[in-house]
């Protein structure tokens, strides 16, 4: 029997703290220990009483940011390689916090990703989603998409089908409009969950993504049984598809894998054009990234949409810079 060992250390450094705070001291540290792959210590330091703090004080203001939408949709417009042409948006989520501001995704979802709260916020972005389907479709934009990332929690979640079923039916839209992304890492994690997710949710219309695909391990050997639509390379090899024959050769490779598979391939993180045209030469479908754009509100998106309703193709120039003003205000 191997028994592992995490150890969370406090020092006593003023007569003022109390015994029982000395103890939460220890605890927090011990955490980290654990959080960062157990069998190793941590010791306590102030700023991880401001990070357990910055938690709970997410945790207890999560449910408020939902029911007063708090929370606003930017998107990221995903296109043809080489054309241009739109196909679609990626849904990124920013939470205009009445006291605190701006607070970006990666400085709240990390605290919630494994608690009840983070299906919340998907469930909400779906819904929010789907309303914005229903709006591209009346302004007569019905053959786009809009992509929302899923934690691996609410992917396997047992409601998840339902909870698509019911936005779909409300806005009266396409299932196919809607494009589930779950990270390659997750899904191997649990692969006979997602696949049997994955199955029910494809026979309702919705699409499947396999997104940061690249940096998880044991891929290859699941990727043939996993009912997924499109595949995105991740950002770390698109930045450097000019500077390396390395990443340029796991780019062909990934392509002539998901092409022999029958799926598209989305390349996230293009920043450059040379990067869109080498990608475009190697047969990627899709593209997306500050080159084309970086996250819009829905207001600024609605107004190129309106500018380019005749060519369909995004005016890479023309794109306007984001505005991070919550809607309204």
């Amino acid at each position: 029997m191997i028994v592992t060992t995490s150890i969370g250390l406090a020092y006593c450094n003023s007569s003022r703290l109390s015994a029982e705070e000395l103890i939460q001291h220890a605890d927090l540290a011990m955490y980290q220990a654990k959080s960062a792959g157990r069998s190793n210590y941590r010791v306590f330091s102030e700023e991880m009483l401001h990070q357990a703090n910055n938690r709970l004080m997410i945790e207890q203001s999560i449910g408020s940011a939902i029911n007063e939408e708090q929370l606003v949709l930017f998107l990221q417009p995903i296109v043809e390689l080489p054309s241009g042409r739109l196909r679609g948006f990626e849904a990124l989520i920013r939470w205009f916090h009445p006291e605190r501001g701006l607070i970006m995704p990666g400085d709240f979802i990390p605290d919630i990703e494994n608690s009840e709260a983070i299906i919340e916020v998907g469930n909400y972005v779906i819904r929010k989603a789907s309303e914005l389907i229903a709006r591209l479709n009346s302004a007569g934009w019905d053959d786009l998409y809009i992509a929302v990332n899923l934690s691996a929690k609410h992917f396997l979640a047992a409601d998840l089908l339902t909870v698509v079923r019911q936005e779909v039916e409300a806005q009266q839209i396409s299932a196919r409009s809607l494009v589930l992304e779950v990270t390659e890492e997750s899904v191997i994690e649990q692969v006979e969950q997602a696949m049997a997710a994955m199955v029910s949710l494809k026979a309702l219309g919705v699409r499947i993504a396999i997104d940061d695909f690249g940096t998880g391990y044991s891929s290859l050997s699941y990727l043939k049984q996993l009912a997924f639509d499109l595949l995105k390379i991740d950002r770390c090899f698109s930045a450097n598809v000019l500077d390396g024959e390395a990443d340029t050769h796991i780019i062909t490779t990934v392509l002539e894998l998901a092409h022999n598979l029958g799926r598209e391939v989305v390349a996230e993180g293009i920043e450059t054009q040379q990067q869109a045209e080498c990608l475009s030469c190697q047969r990627c479908e899709l593209g997306q990234g500050y080159y084309f754009s970086r996250p819009l509100d829905v207001a600024s998106v609605f107004v190129v949409l309106q500018e380019i309703a005749e060519t369909r193709l995004w005016p890479i120039s023309q794109a306007p810079q984001p505005k991070l003003v919550r809607q309204g205000s």
